[in-house]
């Protein structure tokens, strides 16, 4: 851990960075920085957070389940948010998100630490449940808490009923639950541009600079809504082939949703879209390329969707807001991993022999 006190005997800025999780430092870390400081937090356990190996560990390390899906990064970064923000709630204190990375084996957040006991009101609303399908992966999001404005006075309350059924609306398959979760926005985009201002202005500083430069525009272009599908996802549920990524775009763009990458995966698409818009989307997209439907299984996901007429017409024609700053200049906006000595090490362990030797040296 590394920190930086100001005469006030706390810490303007506080840097977790273990080997694993965070979190047993993370309590004493929200008390000791001063109010408006910048706490740090880095966690290397993704084997636990972005997987459903051990949701009995998530939960006991960062208060929420996790599951096996193509969102499941840009959920491990909530995850850890969720954990940050109930911890500084205990101390009347407040996390505001400055910029959230998941990057190659680990996460690395940014938040500044306010002291208001009056925003912790607000953390319900900003905590959700994810409602994931096993089948054709469609997902809805809970908030577990309600706010309402009744004359100019605001209201809390709790939120009304899961937004899903016991099984899928679209395909029958069966529901899963992750979370809760941190549901509002990963990064302050003012605080983002001043970082990516930085980076270009002093290129020669750093080593990494054009991959800097890359993740930063890609997280400054990312829309406000949380997770995000992957075209190839879609298309083999349906059976069609994968979609462009500005083809994709320019049909929610063209029918008034907002659309973005998400810099936690690549070919990834953001949007704010509801799941019925999303069907929509690609069943005319299989129409446009055909698909056979005698090769589905009975009951596939895939049939029981496309059974169903859509609802909307889509259009996919060009939409010049499907191409983005970062496409347009050509930057690096996803790094490819090295071939070999890539990810993180083993925990340093002493060798079986030396262990002996002390033994013997003790026990002589």
């Amino acid at each position: 851990m590394y920190a930086h006190r100001n005469p006030s005997k706390h810490f303007d800025i506080i840097d977790l960075d273990p080997y694993g999780s965070a979190a047993p430092f993370v309590d004493a870390a929200i008390q000791s920085i001063s109010n408006g400081g910048l706490l740090c937090v880095t966690c290397t356990d993704l084997a636990v957070l972005a997987s459903s190996q051990h949701p009995e560990t998530c939960y006991a390390k960062y208060g929420g389940v996790p599951l096996k899906a193509g969102f499941c990064h840009e959920a491990a970064l909530r995850m850890v948010i969720h954990m940050l923000m109930t911890s500084a709630a205990r101390y009347k204190r407040v996390i505001q998100p400055l910029v959230s990375c998941s990057i190659d084996f680990y996460v690395r957040i940014f938040v500044r630490v306010v002291d208001s006991a009056a925003q912790i009101k607000f953390n319900a609303s900003n905590t959700s449940v994810v409602f994931r399908c096993s089948g054709c992966g469609i997902y809805n999001l809970s908030s577990m808490g309600r706010i309402t404005n009744n004359l100019n006075q605001v209201k809390f309350g709790p939120t009304q009923g899961p937004p899903v059924n016991s099984t899928c609306h679209f395909c029958r398959s069966k529901i899963h639950m992750a979370g809760p979760m941190y549901s509002g926005p990963l990064h302050n985009k003012e605080f983002v541009s001043a970082m990516l201002k930085f980076v270009q202005d002093n290129k020669t500083k750093f080593q990494t600079s054009k991959r800097m430069e890359g993740m930063l525009t890609v997280i400054f272009e990312e829309i406000d809504a949380p997770l995000f599908y992957l075209p190839n996802d879609l298309s083999s549920t349906v059976r069609s082939p994968t979609p462009d990524y500005q083809t994709l775009a320019s049909a929610f763009l063209n029918l008034g949703f907002k659309v973005s990458f998400s810099h936690c995966a690549a070919g990834s698409l953001k949007t704010d879209a509801p799941p019925e818009v999303i069907w929509d989307v690609m069943r005319c997209w299989a129409k446009k390329n055909p698909v056979k439907l005698e090769k589905f299984p009975k009951g596939a996901p895939g049939l029981l969707i496309l059974a169903v007429e859509p609802s909307r017409e889509v259009d996919f024609t060009y939409n010049p807001q499907s191409n983005t700053p970062s496409r347009c200049i050509k930057l690096v906006r996803y790094q490819l991993n090295p071939e070999k000595n890539w990810g993180p090490k083993p925990r340093h362990r002493r060798q079986v022999e030396e262990c002996r030797s002390e033994k013997k040296q003790k026990k002589e």
